[in-house]
């Protein structure tokens, strides 16, 4: 795949194999690993009180997925000489303006908008998300996926 675009897919493994537990340049403290090892303590906590383990798992790989894919999409507009967007742009906004289905990009972005309800459910709806209201684990990474296929090829194309 070679657009770039690194997201958790439903196995937990990261698409792209890109750095887990590496640290964010060298202005860290913290040893490498320390921050996983402390998100998954907390997450263990979540699960010992009585957690659904299995959603808060795929709203952290919905969360990893979007941020990674705004950051391409984001990414992909500076290259192209886009114009920065207007500060205090909705996500909906943002996105419309990445992948505007004018030009030809309403698969993308209807995919997107799509993963950012998810994203919003996610951080807004987080121990209300009902197994029937969420989507599974396969219709997620489908979205992703297709994300993925359409970033790869309209890389492609402009090469």
């Amino acid at each position: 795949s070679g657009s770039g675009f690194s997201a958790a897919t439903s196995s937990g493994a990261s698409a792209s194999g890109a750095g887990a537990s590496s640290s964010s340049g060298g202005s860290s403290t913290s040893a490498p690993g320390s921050l996983t090892r402390a998100v998954g303590g907390l997450h263990k906590e979540y699960v010992a009180g009585g957690g659904d383990a299995s959603l808060a798992r795929l709203q952290d790989r919905i969360s990893n997925a979007y941020l990674s894919m705004m950051g391409h999409l984001e990414r992909r507009h500076e290259q192209c000489g886009g114009a920065p967007l207007p500060k205090g742009s909705s996500e909906e906004e943002k996105i419309n303006a990445l992948a505007p289905r004018s030009a030809g990009q309403s698969q993308l972005c209807d995919s997107a908008h799509t993963l950012r309800r998810w994203y919003n459910a996610c951080r807004h709806e987080r121990g209300q998300w009902s197994v029937g209201a969420r989507p599974s684990d396969k219709e997620v990474a489908r979205v992703i996926e297709r994300i993925r296929g359409l970033l790869d090829s309209e890389r492609a194309q402009r090469a």
